[in-house]
């Protein structure tokens, strides 16, 4: 880093101050982190900042459109144990989607909406015998380890939901808790 103010390349500080930033034509305002020559005060262009800053405002627009933030997409996909390729091969989506949606880039409605049916446990599997033919046999194996019952309670469980945020996981239209409680109740029935 420098300041090309000064040319001092050794004193700075981060500030923290409100910023607009324009995401797809609308004013996302956001609490960014800035970076200040201690020599002249002047802003001092830091990437790494200024990509956090980016990322917050997307992240915020996400929100404030119903959009799945990127912690939702990588709780999704790391509910099943797969990685990002896998996960955009599965849903029909290029190689580095996923990718691109979990380090912040902002999805379409359509892409959003397929990624949220996919949480659906019942959805994913028609999803990935839909796609099987692309995938390794590594992964069909893993994946089919998966889906078989085992490791699906263990995986799915609102507890992790919590961590990323996200209140409910669907098993076939029911909560987690409403698939416990029915099965359950098939099993005394």
């Amino acid at each position: 880093m420098i300041c090309l103010n000064c040319y001092n390349d050794t004193n700075f500080e981060t500030k923290k101050e409100h910023e607009t930033i324009v995401v797809r034509g609308e004013d996302i305002e956001i609490e960014s982190e800035v970076t200040y020559c201690k020599n002249c005060n002047a802003k001092v262009w830091n990437e790494e900042l200024d990509n956090n800053n980016l990322i917050k405002a997307y992240e915020l627009y996400k929100k404030n459109h119903g959009l799945l933030t990127s912690s939702d997409i990588k709780f999704i996909r790391e509910n099943y144990n797969i990685s990002q390729s896998t996960f955009s091969r599965i849903l029909g989506l290029g190689e580095k989607t996923i990718t691109r949606y979990e380090n912040g880039s902002i999805q379409d409605t359509a892409q959003n909406n397929l990624i949220l049916l996919a949480k659906n446990i019942n959805n994913f599997k028609v999803l990935f015998e839909k796609q099987k033919s692309i995938l390794r046999p590594e992964e069909i194996a893993k994946i089919e380890e998966i889906l078989s019952g085992r490791e699906v309670k263990l995986l799915f469980n609102n507890q992790n939901a919590t961590a990323y945020g996200i209140k409910d996981l669907f098993f076939g239209g029911f909560t987690y808790e409403e698939q416990q409680r029915q099965y359950e109740f098939k099993s005394a029935v």
